[in-house]
């Protein structure tokens, strides 16, 4: 989103002399507009909780045969109910896992998340958290700081079921996960999605460095506006 949305104030100004709905669809259109699609972090903001925090997170992508296969495979923690926070029961590998196609530009166009095990009397029949990719970005911090070849990664996924999904919100509701502390060599992230590249140190699975939270995102700012806009809409329709 383009920082050069001055002209959004004197048009909502303006709006006391028009239509309430036409402001709002053409302030909308403004602030949609104010700059081009690219392949970054998506800033998200997650509420306290519900929150499943997930550890020893190994990350791998697969640039070749235009496979564009990434995948994060970890073990889920712990759970914060808003609250306590409570152990799983037992760590098991892979009781996290994200699954995507991301192309060498960084743009995903599929992907799914999963997360199972068993913590305060969930998980005792089937997954805790399953969901669909709609929304991705990331970051190679190495292009803010040369010493570090860490990266980060954000995810957005509409809830599809687990004994978890009311906690969440319900099916089509949002999940986010910030994942961070991803270590994958700074010549493979000045490549970007352009090669393959993992954080098992040779290690092989199980080895990972990423940590994960996974809870419910924040609305945007530009989400927040069109709330106080329809609310305003709906205050005036009343009068």
């Amino acid at each position: 989103m383009s920082e050069k949305n001055s002209g959004i104030v004197p048009v909502w100004l303006s709006c006391k002399s028009a239509k309430l709905h036409f402001c709002l669809v053409l302030v909308v259109a403004l602030l949609l507009s104010g700059g081009s699609v690219r392949a970054e972090l998506l800033n998200l903001t997650l509420k306290e909780s519900p929150d499943i925090f997930s550890g020893y997170i190994d990350v791998t992508y697969d640039a070749g045969n235009n496979a564009f296969a990434f995948a994060s495979t970890g073990y889920a923690l712990t759970f914060y109910n808003g609250v306590e926070q409570i152990d799983f029961d037992v760590y098991t590998e892979d009781s996290f896992s994200i699954s995507a196609t991301v192309n060498e530009l960084g743009v995903a166009s599929s992907g799914s998340l999963t997360i199972t095990g068993q913590v305060a009397g969930y998980g005792a029949t089937g997954p805790l958290l399953t969901g669909n990719l709609t929304n991705f970005g990331f970051g190679f911090w190495d292009t803010l700081n040369p010493e570090s070849d860490a990266a980060s990664f954000e995810f957005l996924f509409e809830v599809s079921g687990g004994e978890m999904a009311g906690l969440y919100g319900g099916q089509g509701a949002s999940i986010g996960v910030i994942m961070g502390g991803v270590s994958v060599g700074a010549d493979v992230t000045e490549q970007l999605f352009t090669a393959d590249f993992d954080n098992l140190f040779g290690n092989g699975p199980g080895y990972g460095t990423a940590v994960s939270d996974t809870g419910t995102p924040m609305p945007e700012p530009v989400s927040l506006l069109l709330l106080g806009l329809g609310g305003l809409i709906l205050s005036k329709r009343k009068k």
